[in-house]
């Protein structure tokens, strides 16, 4: 603790004897006289223009805490004031199992696996994988396709199958049962142009898209 008072010394650490100004062998009658003359003479109510009155009240009283109760002294013996330990403590609540010393090395190899293996090969993926889109998280395969098929000429009718045709789609995973309902999807819906784009892949694609516009959701 530290406290500046006009006309006195700095006073470094919480020392009760210094703030009584009693010795260390002093009475209890006499640490009782010295509380009450220095508590009268620095009640915040009779200095009302000191603002460090109450300040220096505080100390008095604690000071005296300090020297006549039991709990107070022993705080102030182990911990150097009277309140107690003044630091904050943080606890990290483990598992007991990462407590176990027959376990310790298991933790340690597991501890390294994940630093060492496991963090730069998952950052080493996302980042791979990130290269392949945009800013806007379009497939950079598709906004090339876009830019080479989509001109001025380009007209409403050519849409789906452009839809069909873009990264995203192709890479949507195809089924075994796929063939048989696309084949009967297919006697459904009416083709507003002719097909560009013969892939298994993007003729599935554009044909749901096609059932979709046209509503054919019970087939």
């Amino acid at each position: 603790l530290h406290l500046r008072t006009s006309g006195q010394k700095e006073i470094n650490r919480f020392d009760p004897f210094a703030l009584l100004d009693v010795s260390p062998d002093a009475s209890g009658s006499q640490i009782r006289r010295a509380y009450r003359k220095l508590s009268l003479a620095w009640h915040p109510d009779k200095n009302p223009d000191d603002p460090l009155a109450a300040s220096r009240f505080i100390q008095i009283t604690k000071a005296y805490s300090a020297l006549t109760d039991d709990i107070s002294r022993r705080n102030w013996e182990k911990y150097g004031n009277p309140d107690g330990p003044q630091t904050t403590k943080i606890g990290i609540g483990l598992p007991r199992i990462l407590l176990q010393k027959e376990k310790s090395l298991q933790i340690l190899c597991a501890f390294f696996f994940a630093i060492i293996i496991v963090i730069p090969v998952s950052f080493i993926w996302h980042y791979s994988n990130t290269l392949n889109y945009a800013a806007n998280g379009v497939l950079i395969e598709t906004l090339q396709f876009l830019g080479y098929y989509i001109s001025e000429s380009t007209r409403t009718p050519m849409c789906p199958e452009i839809l069909a045709a873009c990264a995203e789609s192709r890479s949507i995973p195809t089924r075994l049962t796929d063939n048989q309902q696309i084949k009967r999807l297919a006697g459904c819906v009416v083709e507003h142009k002719k097909r560009v784009f013969t892939l298994p892949t993007v003729m599935k694609n554009q044909y749901l898209i096609w059932a979709h516009m046209q509503r054919q959701h019970g087939r």
